[in-house]
């Protein structure tokens, strides 16, 4: 729970006034990932351009630095299935693009296989020139659609500095 300090602390995903409540985009990818988390989480291997952040000299008075554990892709991902459900199951994975610049994101499984379209939502921040309701809030899009695997995989083009869920049904592949 400490690593949702932030969220209500400094962050807080629902700012109100006496006037309105307005979400940050925060907001959207907790509800979107806490909406599509199934019963059993999965391995999941990433395979990528890779970044290691670096800080001066001297920045931090910590004697760990998130530097040490890396270098990390710019895309990362977690997944989840449900637990029961006989052959049929379901699948939701979470792809997270830290990068400046859209990037290409490719979904394999392994020992199951995708039956069926897939549900996609990607969260996105507003620009900065947008109206806003509230001046410190800023603006966030969503984007939904469906889409069917090509050759037993998904193809997607993550945009920049974005979130997306795919949830799509599975079927346990036959040894």
């Amino acid at each position: 729970m400490a690593n949702l300090a932030q969220l209500v602390n400094a962050i807080a995903p629902i700012v109100t006034t006496p006037q309105t409540a307005v979400v940050q985009p925060v907001y959207y990818p907790v509800l979107l990932h806490a909406r599509a988390a199934l019963d059993v989480a999965v391995d999941v291997h990433v395979e990528g351009e890779t970044v290691r952040p670096e800080l001066p000299p001297g920045a931090s008075r910590w004697p760990y630095h998130v530097a040490d554990l890396g270098p990390f892709t710019l895309i990362d991902a977690a997944a989840s299935v449900t637990a029961s459900g006989g052959n049929r199951r379901r699948i939701a994975v979470t792809l997270v693009n830290r990068a400046q610049s859209a990037e290409p994101a490719r979904i394999v499984l392994r020992d199951f296989a995708f039956d069926g379209a897939a549900a996609i939502t990607t969260v996105t921040a507003g620009g900065a020139a947008e109206p806003r309701t509230l001046p410190d809030v800023a603006t966030a899009h969503l984007e939904e659609g469906v889409e069917r695997p090509a050759s037993g995989a998904f193809e997607l083009t993550l945009p920049p500095q974005s979130f997306t869920v795919v949830e799509a049904p599975i079927t346990v592949c036959s040894s």
